[in-house]
């Protein structure tokens, strides 16, 4: 919220390739709407599809299309200063002034034009991420010299890339150089890889797969069948963790296998998989065909999704009732995401009859676990009831948590 005025931020880490389309902005405007806000940030690393730029809100502008080449030239005006690798803005959070600070001073907080104060807390987060000058893997070496305009030059990452750039990129000069050619000029060590590290488990110890083996370990479980050890790869590669990148056409593959073998995980990721575009062509109809397995097995986050894809027909025909049960099943659940979407509908009366107390007792009850969605509908719906009806609406939820309690 700024200057009274309350906007959504959609953010999505695709593949330069994965291009966002209107499916995608049509569920964002559903949130917008859902929060009461006024406009919405949508901001991704890849680009926008031809069907993303026409929708509607976006040429009325209650959307903002903001793509990854758009949001590196906005980090660049925003943190660092023209020609100085030791300097960077920040934007005070009371009004959005921009104020500078230097890597190099001891400065905690500066005073924006507006004299609110703005606390320097970014130095730590700039040097984990290898900003500004910080030595790339040897700290034997050396910062280099634009061969163009004689800058010094900085470290820059970006789309899981690092390379070296002149300190006036990209707007005064847009000199780079690679990393490894710098490495070799100075007859430097190649970096050891973090993940190259085995643990000390061996396949023969265990008699199953663990989240906490290393990659080479699963994948020698994997190789022997093991379809849990296949959906974990994949959530590993998928969510690049335990220190592995983001590779979502390795994930899609060790995805798939563990999918056809029932595997839950694979169903549920690569249904997701293949709603964003993620390591496979972009396909709605194969999405719902997978989120709809998990759905049925009792997955809460697929059958939340699976109610969002037949309440705005995406992969799917448009079927509000529908929508309303598989939102019911997430919901009686617990999850709060699916509770406010059922509430949703019984405020609209879509695909249930239209019923306040209800849909205050599904707000309220996804507003208790600090659903931010939840707690808007719950605020908004107070306004068209009597004391008496939310009075019983709360009973309702107070009587649904202690039956859920019990059955727990």
């Amino acid at each position: 919220i700024k200057d009274g005025v309350k906007s959504l931020i959609e953010c999505k880490r695709y593949a330069e390739d994965q291009l966002i389309g209107r499916p995608h902005l049509q569920k964002f405007y559903a949130a917008i709407m859902g929060e009461g806000a006024l406009k919405g940030y949508f901001i991704t690393t890849s680009s926008f599809a031809k069907t993303a730029l026409k929708y509607q809100y976006v040429e009325s502008g209650v959307i903002e299309l903001i793509d990854g080449e758009a949001l590196v030239n906005m980090m660049a005006q925003s943190f660092l200063e023209d020609g100085d690798a030791h300097s960077y803005r920040m934007l005070c959070r009371s009004c959005g002034e921009a104020v500078t600070f230097d890597l190099r001073s001891d400065t905690n907080v500066v005073k924006c034009q507006n004299d609110h104060e703005v606390n320097n807390d970014l130095q730590p987060a700039l040097l984990s991420l290898e900003f500004a000058s910080r030595k790339p893997h040897n700290s034997s070496a050396s910062i280099p010299n634009c061969e163009k305009c004689g800058r010094e030059m900085k470290l820059i990452r970006w789309r899981h890339k690092e390379f070296w750039g002149c300190t006036g990129y990209p707007q005064k000069c847009r000199w780079t150089k690679s990393i490894d050619t710098v490495r070799s000029a100075q007859k430097l060590p190649p970096p050891i890889p973090e993940n190259s590290k085995k643990t000390s488990k061996s396949v023969g110890q265990s008699t199953e797969p663990m989240e906490s083996d290393d990659t080479e370990t699963l994948k020698i479980w994997a190789e022997k069948g093991n379809t849990h050890a296949k959906a974990l790869l994949g959530l590993r590669f998928y969510c690049g963790l335990n220190g592995e990148n983001i590779n979502y056409t390795e994930a899609v593959r060790w995805l798939r296998s563990a999918a056809e073998q029932g595997e839950l995980i694979g169903e549920m990721l690569l249904g997701s998989a293949y709603e964003a575009g993620n390591g496979v062509g972009q396909d709605y109809v194969e999405a719902v065909k997978w989120i709809r397995k998990a759905a049925q097995r009792g997955q809460p986050n697929s059958q939340w999704s699976l109610g969002l894809n037949y309440q705005y027909g995406v992969g799917v025909a448009m079927d509000k009732s529908e929508a309303a049960e598989w939102f019911r099943k997430a919901a009686e659940q617990n999850l709060a995401d699916a509770q406010n979407s059922f509430g949703l509908c019984f405020f609209k009366g879509e695909g249930v009859k239209k019923d306040l107390i209800e849909a205050y007792k599904w707000f309220g009850l996804g507003a208790s676990q600090g659903n931010g969605k939840a707690k808007a509908s719950l605020s908004r719906i107070e306004k068209q009831m009597t004391p008496d009806q939310i009075a019983k609406a709360q009973e309702l939820a107070r009587d649904w948590k202690a039956k859920k309690a019990g059955k727990e």
